[in-house]
């Protein structure tokens, strides 16, 4: 155990039943934190999606979009209906499935290898269940420049997307030593370099985000809010197993 987590991941459980104790402690303070976020990111879509039916959403929604109408031109339509390809459904179980088996040959840790497949699995599956539950309509077919047949809210590329970006950017946290950064230390240069670290990653994780969400609106295959409740999903749910399976005792399970 690092020095830094040592002293973040400190929780005082005295008065805590011996039984939540001992999963207090399992989960750390940095994986509680990480399941509270999540949670609310979840919850945060699920309100979302309850509302978009307002007219002040639809107002803005179409008003997003009439915009994109006038920014389109030939290269850049090609760009981004190759970008959203590389989330597609189909597309999206290959790169888990890949990624998770490079992860466990390269760390040997099975908690590692599944972390991301896990993710998109219930990405997936919680998407579909509230697009069910949803029944949003997606922008005019006359506007749309790929053929979808599911419901709109949320995004299931965008969903996918901040499932993968997340979760891989946990891992790359932990494996980077970044998991919990300790503003107390004595060597600063240190704390500045985990924090320069822990910006970089989560830079590149929202960066790719944000491609694979402005690809769903400019193609029409989504209103704005659609792509914020896909974020605020496959987010919630990577932060939930991030903390859960990632913590800084499980880690080192093989």
């Amino acid at each position: 155990m690092n020095s830094h987590d040592t002293h973040t991941d400190h929780i005082d459980t005295d008065y805590i039943h011996p039984k939540l104790r001992d999963l207090v402690h399992s989960v750390g303070l940095v994986g509680w934190t990480r399941i509270i976020v999540g949670n609310w990111a979840i919850l945060g879509a699920i309100i979302l999606g309850l509302f978009i039916h307002l007219k002040s959403i639809a107002n803005f929604d179409q008003a997003v979009l009439n915009w994109v109408l006038t920014i389109r031109i030939d290269a850049l339509t090609a760009f981004m209906k190759a970008v959203t390809h590389l989330f597609s459904p189909t597309v999206s179980v290959i790169e888990a499935v890949v990624l998770g088996l490079l992860i466990w040959a390269v760390s040997k840790s099975w908690r590692f290898g599944l972390f991301i497949p896990l993710v998109m699995a219930v990405s997936a599956v919680a998407t579909s269940l509230v697009k069910l539950g949803i029944e949003r309509v997606r922008p005019p077919i006359p506007q749309r420049l790929v053929v979808e047949l599911s419901h709109s809210f949320p995004s299931g590329h965008t969903t996918a997307a901040s499932a993968l970006a997340v979760s891989a950017a946990l891992l790359a946290l932990h494996a980077w030593g970044v998991s919990s950064i300790d503003v107390g230390i004595a060597d600063s240069r240190l704390s500045r370099n985990r924090r320069g670290r822990a910006c970089l990653i989560w830079m590149l994780a929202i960066s790719l985000v944000a491609l694979v969400a402005t690809t769903r609106i400019y193609l029409a295959a989504h209103w704005t809010t659609d792509i914020i409740g896909g974020a605020l999903m496959g987010s919630g749910i990577a932060l939930i197993l991030g903390g859960l399976l990632l913590t800084r005792h499980s880690v080192h399970t093989r």
